[in-house]
């Protein structure tokens, strides 16, 4: 049996006591994220399980979890479809990455949505055990999930390439980043940049041993 997930933020790595430029990052992120640092940040460039694969399997392996979790909302909650983990993990080559990726992608949507965007299961269970919450009534904020994840896959392909499509997200939907918490750069647009491009980097980069 897997042992319960939780959704966390794994780019957040706060377990390393060692000062250098992550200092800031955990810094920063003690006032942005739903579950702040308790230390002092690893750097992102420590890399992932996912950072030996295909770009491009990554980007299609982001977009059906992506995809499974939006339309979910956008259709009224529930269950994610339990056919989509499987067709997400046939585009990866490492089982570690398998895992991380879908739990990753709906983290990302959980910062920007808010930790209502799941309900949790009482007993154990894997990630697409979470029944996702009916944003059927915010249609304008489905949009701005759509875009975010566009950007996501824009900057994995690309580094900088996410500017410009997250720079529409005010539009989109006046006030979907105000669900974000307090930012510390004094800009919840600049402050979902900067973590679509940590993002990026952590999930390109090979995992280093510590």
């Amino acid at each position: 049996m897997k042992p319960k997930l939780s959704l966390s933020f794994p780019p957040n790595n706060c377990s390393n006591p060692t000062a250098g430029a992550a200092d800031a990052c955990c810094r920063e992120r003690q006032d942005t994220y739903i579950e702040p640092c308790d230390g002092i940040c690893q750097s992102n460039l420590l890399g992932s399980a996912c950072g030996t694969e295909e770009v491009t399997s990554l980007v299609t392996a982001m977009y059906l979890w992506a995809d499974a979790i939006i339309e979910t909302a956008a259709r009224g909650g529930g269950l994610i479809d339990p056919l989509v983990a499987d067709l997400a993990a046939r585009q990866l080559a490492d089982q570690e990455c398998e895992e991380l990726l879908g739990r990753e992608v709906g983290n990302e949507l959980l910062g920007l949505v808010g930790e209502d965007l799941f309900h949790h299961p009482d007993d154990q269970h894997e990630f697409q055990d979470h029944p996702v919450a009916d944003l059927s009534a915010t249609p304008c904020l489905i949009e701005v999930m759509r875009a975010l994840v566009d950007a996501y896959a824009a900057e994995l392909q690309w580094a900088g390439a996410a500017d410009e499509r997250l720079d529409s997200l005010p539009q989109l939907c006046p006030g979907a980043l105000d669900s974000v918490l307090p930012c510390p750069l004094g800009d919840n647009l600049e402050c979902t940049k900067a973590r679509v491009r940590e993002f990026a980097v952590y999930l390109r980069t090979p995992k280093r041993e510590q």
